[in-house]
């Protein structure tokens, strides 16, 4: 049992900022509560209710008003998506988030929870559809109302594509393994078990190339995650590993371990005692692979061309290619290729190109008022979620509010919690305040 260290061996500095934020003052290397010389406002700090009904009060008070400013904004934006995700909370009850991505005038990207719906019955995709068909109606009717019907068309005019979020520590329980697989046969020995699998030529082979696969999945996981990414950012990863596939197929046809190394470590440890085994299954079954991700992100290869004009407009050929675009973000493409030949020759965007740091950063200075239809082509393709960061961190969110410790809880106040745990938005205090005490003077 590892001993508990006292304050003094922990290190931690106290930052200036705890003073105005948290009301914590630090004396004599002791962190405590700052005690105001004004007996007003302590008395006012000291009759502030913190019973649990007032928080809970308070909690909807800001969820209220967060969802207000969400509803004002999407009303306002220039371009929104939606993401789906189902999840169960720790006492194992269905959950459907839906969060929207939205691009306003200003170039301003923003991610919010737009609500979180309990699946009572079942989690087909018809009740999901159901769920979202509500949320639609009821939340933001006005801005989404043609939505569900634009996806039911022969061709619709919105992009849509399933993501699935797999465990993605798997790939450290693999390596692990073959990491102590020594060790484990030492320990089995001793205890005088017999294992026949992990002498077993054939299995370890097979076990050695999922590792190596895992952990070439897991390293393109990592890639998709983190905040404030662009479709641009997902299109390079996935398309990227796709050829890495390629590349691993064509290596295995000629007993390339390369780029296998718990496979390589394994062969090298059966040379000499069985022979050579040939990769040919191992190719069908990276064939497969890719065929799966070909199959999974088919209507993302559809953005691809629309890559270009987002990341770097200035090196497309409109003579002789067009304007780069996917009809379901604009058909207007007569407009496109006028406009994209007139910013071509703007020599002040040029410039700000090479020093502007960020992609976002570029099309805040494309004037909208010049350009109107390329910076809405813009606006919508940066409002495609690049990333699971917000279903990820709702789930680690969600882990939090409920717990063993405390997991009953109804609906609505969970979607109050986890709105205002996840949002940006910072409420105004003030006026909130202001509404609560006009409130109790008419009571």
């Amino acid at each position: 049992m590892s001993k508990k260290r006292k304050y003094e061996e922990k290190h931690r500095e106290f930052k200036l900022q705890w003073e105005e934020e948290l009301f914590f003052i630090e004396r004599n290397n002791v962190i405590s509560i700052l005690r105001s010389k004004d007996k007003k406002l302590l008395n006012m700090v000291e009759n502030i209710s913190n019973s649990r009904h007032t928080m809970e009060r308070r909690i909807s008070i800001k969820s209220s008003d967060i969802f207000s400013n969400l509803q004002n904004e999407i009303a306002n934006c220039s371009a929104l998506s939606l993401a789906l995700d189902g999840s169960t909370d720790i006492q194992d009850k269905p959950h459907l988030a839906i969060f929207v991505r939205y691009v306003t005038m200003n170039m301003v990207v923003k991610e919010e929870l737009l609500d979180l719906i309990a699946l009572k019955e079942t989690t087909k995709n018809c009740d999901i559809k159901d769920a979202l068909d509500v949320v639609l109606r009821s939340k933001i009717h006005r801005q989404c109302k043609n939505f569900v019907e634009r996806l039911e068309d022969d061709i619709p005019n919105d992009v849509s594509w399933y993501c699935l979020v797999r465990w993605l520590s798997v790939n450290n329980v693999l390596t692990k393994f073959f990491d102590l697989l020594e060790p484990i046969k030492t320990f089995l020995k001793e205890k005088d078990k017999n294992l026949p699998q992990l002498s077993y030529h054939c299995g370890l082979r097979d076990m050695s190339f999922c590792t190596d696969v895992v952990d070439h999945l897991a390293t393109l996981n990592m890639s998709l995650q983190g905040q404030n990414k662009f479709i641009n950012i997902l299109v390079q990863d996935i398309f990227s590993f796709q050829n890495k596939l390629k590349l691993f197929q064509r290596d295995l046809k000629i007993n390339n371990l390369n780029h296998f190394p718990y496979l390589k470590k394994i062969e090298d440890c059966l040379v000499g005692i069985v022979t050579k085994f040939y990769c040919k299954d191992y190719v069908q079954k990276l064939e497969c692979l890719s065929t799966h991700f070909e199959d999974l992100f088919k209507d993302l290869k559809l953005l691809k061309p629309s890559k270009t004009s987002l990341e770097n407009p200035f090196v497309i050929n409109v003579i002789e290619n067009g304007y780069p675009i996917l009809k379901s973000i604009s058909m207007d493409t007569v407009v496109l290729e006028i406009q994209l030949l007139e910013l071509l020759e703007d020599e002040g965007l040029k410039q700000l190109k090479y020093s502007c740091h960020s992609l976002l950063e570029l099309r805040k200075h494309v004037p909208v008022i010049k350009y109107p239809k390329i910076t809405l082509c813009a606006q919508k393709l940066i409002s495609i979620f690049g990333t699971t960061y917000s279903y990820e961190s709702l789930y680690s969110t969600n882990k939090i509010i409920k717990s063993k410790h405390r997991s009953i809880s109804t609906d609505n106040h969970s979607t109050e919690l986890l709105r205002t745990a996840l949002t940006t938005y910072n409420p105004d205090f003030k006026k909130l305040t202001s509404k609560i005490n006009t409130q109790q003077i008419r009571k």
